[in-house]
């Protein structure tokens, strides 16, 4: 039993660097593969919105060992960018690993694009007429005749008037109906208007 015991630290020291020997060869197993990142922002400026058609998507090549890309490419990949302190106009924000968020021991090849354009523009208000949307053949009043909208300028740019919701009008009464928007990113103040029926 002797030969067990002689040497003791040296055979476990052996066995030691057998195992971490191992272990290395097998992280040295390197791969290259290619990770999607999604864009999204965040804190946006109030009034101010995205005005441009901006990739919403980056693309990364990146290089490490299998084991560490295989649980790094499972994981759910967004990079934030925080608008807080943009003002008005175009920006250049350049895509940097800092924002990728990835472990030490992987190697990143390639960013792209590896800056992102963002244009960013001020809601506009517009005055437009609200036109009654009725069936009946009474006089009627709507009150105001004119409405605020607030959007992007782009989508307001061909908005002349907008309508009520439909109504009928066969006797004489007043009451409140709601304007009908043509899109979903429109803000109308005031949002109802006031019908007299005659």
């Amino acid at each position: 039993m002797n030969w067990l015991v002689n040497n003791l630290q040296l055979k476990i020291l052996s066995v030691l660097l057998a195992v971490l020997l191992w272990f290395y060869v097998q992280g040295q197993d390197l791969s290259e593969t290619t990770m999607r990142y999604f864009l999204m922002f965040s804190n946006m400026p109030e009034n101010l919105y995205i005005d441009n058609g901006s990739s919403s998507e980056i693309s990364v090549w990146v290089k490490a060992p299998k084991n560490i890309l295989k649980r790094a490419t499972t994981a759910d990949r967004k990079i934030d960018i925080d608008l807080k302190d943009y003002k008005e106009g175009k920006h250049v924000i350049e895509v940097t690993e800092n924002l990728l968020n990835l472990p030490r021991n992987i190697d990143v090849i390639k960013i792209q694009p590896n800056k992102i354009h963002v244009h960013l523009s001020r809601y506009v208000e517009k005055r437009v007429k609200v036109y009654a949307d009725y069936k009946g053949d009474r006089k009627i009043l709507l009150e105001p005749a004119y409405v605020r909208i607030r959007g992007e300028r782009k989508t307001l740019a061909n908005i002349d008037g907008v309508n009520t919701e439909s109504f009928t009008a066969n006797n004489p009464d007043t009451f409140y109906v709601k304007i009908q928007l043509p899109f979903e990113n429109i803000k109308v103040e005031p949002e109802k208007v006031k019908v007299k029926v005659f």
